[in-house]
């Protein structure tokens, strides 16, 4: 159950959040990184991908974000994965990652570099509850705002900006 005070604290994040055109998760990723100065790299990973392994992994370093994301996620279920750990940054999240999984995605960097990690793997922990959240509601305002702003002619964009609608029960 979300409490009333989570759900206005994770509205706000989500209504701050920067969305222009196209609505998307790599656009925001793209302006997110422009206005706190930091890149944000998203990386696909093949081994990242099965029920016991996390869907979603955020390392921050000094002066770098990495978002890895299960190869296989695709569509919506992606879009959710890195809204998810945009969630995680926006949020100020700390660290809950395990060594043995740091080895695994950056055997090259110093342990030392790295200042927070946080995986997408279940939602029993506040801040995992709080990261989906604000990532269901930015996935929300994209798809409404895609809506407000679809081209009449149902070609390109507004035809993937319909099956997204009709994938997430929207009206279209």
């Amino acid at each position: 159950m979300v409490s009333r005070q989570l759900l206005r604290s994770c509205q706000a994040t989500a209504d701050a959040l920067p969305l222009r055109e196209p609505y998307s998760s790599a656009q925001l990723v793209d302006d997110l990184a422009a206005a706190r100065g930091r890149p944000i790299h998203i990386t696909p990973l093949t081994w990242l991908d099965g029920p016991s392994l996390p869907c979603g992994v955020w390392i921050a370093t000094g002066d770098t974000d990495y978002v890895f994301i299960a190869k296989g996620a695709t569509g919506v279920h992606r879009e959710q994965i890195v809204l998810h750990e945009i969630g995680h940054i926006v949020c100020g999240h700390g660290s809950a990652g395990s060594s043995e999984l740091l080895e695994q995605l950056m055997p090259n960097i110093n342990p030392a570099t790295i200042h927070k990690v946080l995986s997408r793997s279940s939602y029993s922990q506040p801040q995992e509850r709080e990261a989906e959240l604000v990532a269901t509601l930015a996935l929300a305002r994209m798809s409404r705002l895609a809506t407000m702003t679809r081209p009449t002619d149902q070609s390109g964009l507004g035809a993937a900006l319909g099956r997204l609608d009709r994938a997430l029960g929207a009206d279209g």
